[in-house]
């Protein structure tokens, strides 16, 4: 069921307007701020750092896959906010020289894992690292496209799927990072707004999982897709999936910073960013404070609500807030407020020595109503802790600067 919003007087065609409402005029007020964090929140992510770095992801056992990159680039964010240097950048270079002779982009997913490259390259200086990091650029290039110029999620076929945005985009990010050079950027953008194009609701706001450009259904084993979810009238799926619209949010915040306020492409990313997080907040769970796997479906009893989603969220709100790209308001605290909440009391639970990110939806392809209220739901995977620790970062710096 949809929450009520201090954002309703704002029709969500006009959210440009608020985000200048928001960078001029919106500054948060001691009462519009949660109480100070519980000391045992910064325990909680220390051990969980820790518990992940060193033994659950560990350099020897590291998978060069989406899973595990997710993983590395929180750790390289965590790193570049000053958290636990020494440790970290020791356990980057691990990775990297264990991952040299993996370095590929043939698909998006592998291109996540290959953001440690530009990085080390970047703080290290090693040949090495650029030659990986080349590589994988090149191979992106070659990846299929759609005709609006949109790298497709897979090769024997040209589909567009919304996690594309945040495997491609993250690499791309951190090229821009080490080189300065702005090609990245205009290729990141290019996938915003191509992904855009086809995956965006223009009612709700939300996107879809993914779209087929010729609209046959050619399952294929490297997909793992459900039967019948394109057609050549209807090339998208159905379904706005949480963890999907995560991917596409995180993506357009962590851009954001890198964009000057003149650049073209500015309004759109802005207005992209403000009418989805406007659209997920009336989707919020007024209980739990999470969203649900199928977002528009709550009242579904099928439907299960779903952190790694949450946590994604908020930090995209929290991200911004902390690097100064946007104001904080009582519209956005509440949204964190309540995830917080939520995820301190349901989903981040105690198991002896160790702490569960629990009530994630296990790794999803593209699928009907019944296929994503049948998805896995487990804990702990190596994508869910890397969005914790991303998450925390945010939660811990905001809480700091504050109090």
């Amino acid at each position: 069921m949809k929450k009520t919003s201090l954002c309703q007087r704002f029709p969500l065609q006009k959210t440009y307007l608020l985000f200048l409402y928001l960078l001029t005029f919106s500054c948060a007020t001691e009462d519009n701020i949660h109480p100070p964090i519980e000391k045992s929140f910064q325990e909680i992510f220390d051990i969980i750092l820790l518990y992940s770095r060193e033994t659950k992801i560990s350099p020897d056992i590291f998978r060069y896959d989406w899973e595990d990159g997710v993983y590395v680039n929180s750790i390289i964010r965590l790193y570049k906010s000053g958290i636990d240097t020494i440790n970290n950048l020791n356990y980057l270079k691990q990775i990297g020289d264990l991952s040299l002779n993996k370095a590929n982009g043939a698909i998006p997913n592998q291109m996540i894992p290959g953001v440690v490259f530009p990085f080390l390259y970047e703080e290290l200086n090693d040949q090495r690292y650029l030659v990986a990091a080349e590589k994988i650029y090149n191979d992106y290039k070659n990846i299929p496209k759609s005709k609006n110029g949109a790298t497709s999620h897979t090769i024997n076929e040209v589909q567009l799927w919304d996690d594309t945005i945040y495997m491609t985009g993250t690499f791309l990010l951190q090229m821009f990072e080490m080189s300065g050079d702005t090609i990245y950027l205009q290729d990141y953008i290019k996938e915003i707004s191509g992904h855009y194009e086809h995956l965006n609701d223009p009612n709700e706001h939300l996107w879809y999982h993914a779209w087929d450009e010729d609209g046959i259904d050619n399952r294929s084993f490297q997909t793992g897709s459900v039967d019948g979810w394109t057609s050549i009238d209807d090339k998208n799926s159905d379904e706005f999936w949480a963890r999907g619209n995560g991917w596409v949010l995180m993506g357009i915040c962590d851009i954001l910073p890198y964009i000057p306020t003149t650049h073209p492409n500015y309004p759109f990313l802005v207005d992209v960013y403000f009418n989805m997080l406007y659209s997920l907040s009336l989707y919020q769970d007024n209980i739990t404070g999470h969203w649900f796997n199928i977002i528009n479906k709550a009242n579904y009893t099928r439907n299960f609500i779903e952190s790694s989603s949450t946590m994604m969220y908020a930090y995209s709100i929290l991200s911004l807030i902390n690097s100064g790209t946007i104001n904080s308001s009582k519209w956005l605290l509440n949204v964190v407020d309540d995830s917080y909440n939520g995820l301190q009391q349901i989903s981040i639970k105690n198991e002896g020595d160790l702490w569960l990110i629990t009530n994630v939806c296990g790794g999803s392809s593209v699928g009907n109503q019944e296929y994503y209220f049948n998805r896995p739901i487990v804990s702990n995977t190596n994508f869910s802790l890397g969005l914790f620790l991303m998450y925390s970062a945010e939660v811990l710096k905001y809480h700091k600067t504050r109090f």
